[in-house]
């Protein structure tokens, strides 16, 4: 229930996003190809 109250909430959004320009298919796109994870260090010290 909850969940479903942040996923409408998450989908106006994107609809907001999409209507007024800022959200496109070329914009999906550059993300899906966007490496965003955090570069994580290894510590070799223990």
């Amino acid at each position: 229930m909850l969940n479903d109250y942040y996923a409408q909430k998450a989908e106006k959004g994107m609809n907001k996003l999409w209507e007024s320009g800022q959200w496109s298919k070329e914009k999906d796109e550059e993300i899906l190809k966007t490496h965003l994870r955090t570069p994580y260090k290894i510590d070799n010290r223990h």
